[in-house]
């Protein structure tokens, strides 16, 4: 058909553009502002866009429920626009970067809702909102909850994806099969408040009303998910900035962070179940920081990838509140001071590992916020033991080195500056003995004595041995953190329950 040999010759024009991908996305942003910003006057129901004066006793409120309105809008229509591209180079097993630049160059399309809305009303604007369907009659006929603006939008959408793949593959079927999924997709995200609601219930909460927040976390979770599927499929390889033996470190952090939760609550997997949008953001939060402490290391490189890892973190972190953006940006001012000039502390002995303690301490206290807890009710004889015993115990593990060795640094911050080898070694298994056989005063439970004389005992020995196997001692290390996480879902934390 010739209708068809135009539009070929038109997608092959779109895929062949030297201009960078970017600036696609960057149209795609512009569009969406400028969505929002026609939505103001077509959306009656969501905000009402007030401009109050400065020292209004209601502008902070004001500007806050706009920011939210507008975060919320503003990563739906990102969250869609990334996600149908995706299934489209799937079915057409097409380089996912051409399908992006045919899909984005009719960003456009996503104007036709408010524009639409707005010549229809007369003027007025319509009442916006996702759809509520009570029965499988109304979720079939999903679309009648859709305002006129919505409607043609998506037929167009839908259109623009059936052409697309009629000229890419000749297949009715295949045609047929993207509309299908695209609709589907398209549907699901009109019913985020009633899936967030249905899934709430499978865990045994009720939640009477869903507001935007939790919306908002789902979206920029689920974007994060289809940027990373995206540079897999573009580059058909591995796209994490980790090396494999760093995963334990990694793992390190994110143990300490559930810790952190059992501390404070003893429904550990409940909770985490039931707020695993925002636990999710939040190890998205600590394994960005993660990347961006492994950077700072003199001379420093990689600035646009430190750039987007704390982009992407602290929004992430932000996303779930202020106080987590707040602990994370501590723990990687902790170690900027531990690892930069002037301050690097790390070439003081006394001092050297003491900010690295402390990080942990603020990744378990993380743990503590996360779960529902009270940071000046924090128990002051867990912040003493990391401080003191946990301060000790890395001289021997390197935490923040690529390998887990033994006395990496010799010449700064080490205790071989003070003792010779055999000794710090004694030392050091000393330390890990006694931070085990303390910890059941910490924990007050009279049943973790023999295991932890157990596993201290054989660390102590790992330690002593005349060719140390730190790696086996680390993953001991880990073994003890999960085995208490676990002991803890059992019986609680007896200071604070």
């Amino acid at each position: 058909m010739p209708m068809l040999r135009k539009i070929k010759v038109l997608i092959e024009k779109l895929e062949q553009k030297t201009i960078p991908l970017y600036a696609y996305f960057l149209c795609l942003l512009s569009v969406v502002i400028i969505e929002n910003f026609l939505e103001v006057f077509s959306d009656t129901a969501v905000v009402h866009f007030r401009l109050l004066a400065f020292y209004h006793p209601l502008s902070v409120p004001a500007s806050i429920s706009i920011a939210i309105s507008i975060a919320h809008i503003f990563l739906w229509w990102v969250a869609i626009t990334l996600l149908l591209p995706i299934i489209l180079a799937r079915i057409i097993k097409e380089d996912i970067f051409k399908t992006m630049r045919v899909f984005l160059s009719f960003s456009w399309v996503i104007l036709v809702t408010p524009i639409f809305d707005l010549i229809v009303s007369g003027g007025k604007g319509v009442d916006i909102r996702y759809a509520t369907p009570k029965t499988i009659a109304e979720l079939v006929c999903i679309f009648k909850y859709l305002t006129p603006g919505e409607n043609l939008t998506v037929a167009l959408i839908l259109i623009l994806i059936c052409l697309y793949i009629l000229v890419k593959t000749k297949s009715v079927f295949k045609a047929a099969l993207g509309v299908l999924l695209s609709s589907l997709v398209i549907g699901v995200f009109f019913l985020f408040p009633s899936l967030i609601k249905q899934t709430a219930r499978l865990v045994g909460a009720n939640i009477p009303f869903v507001n935007p927040i939790p919306i908002i976390r789902i979206l920029l979770l689920l974007i994060w998910v289809e940027v990373f599927m995206i540079l897999r499929l573009g580059y058909k390889r591995a796209i994490l900035p980790f090396k494999k033996n760093e995963a334990a470190l990694i793992l390190h952090f994110l143990l300490l962070f559930v810790l952190g939760i059992g501390l404070c609550r003893p429904d550990i997997a409940t909770y985490i179940l039931r707020n695993a949008g925002t636990f999710l953001l939040t190890i998205i939060a600590i394994i960005c920081s993660y990347y961006i402490a492994k950077q700072i290391q003199p001379p420093i490189a990689n600035i646009k990838q430190i750039l987007l890892a704390g982009s992407i973190g602290a929004l992430s972190a932000f996303c779930v509140n202020s106080q987590t953006l707040f602990l994370i940006l501590t723990c990687l001012a902790l170690f900027m001071i531990y690892k930069l000039e002037p301050m690097a502390l790390h070439q003081y002995t006394l001092l050297a590992n003491l900010p690295l303690a402390f990080i942990m301490l603020l990744t378990v206290i993380l743990g503590w916020l996360f779960a529902g807890g009270q940071i000046w009710v924090f128990p002051p004889i867990i912040i003493l033991y990391f401080l003191i015993f946990v301060t000790a115990c890395l001289n021997i593990l390197d935490l923040d080195g690529e390998r887990i060795e033994l006395f990496q640094n010799k010449t700064a911050g080490s205790l071989l500056k003070l003792f010779p080898e055999k000794k710090v070694k004694f030392i050091a298994a000393a330390l890990f003995l006694v931070a085990y056989t303390i910890l059941p005063l910490i924990i007050l439970d009279k049943l973790l004595v023999i295991p932890c004389l157990l596993l201290g005992s054989i660390q102590f020995y790992l330690i002593n041995k005349q060719k140390a196997n730190l790696k086996l001692v680390f993953n001991i290390y880990l073994a003890s953190i999960i085995l208490l996480i676990f002991w803890l879902s059992l019986r609680g934390y007896p200071l604070h329950i």
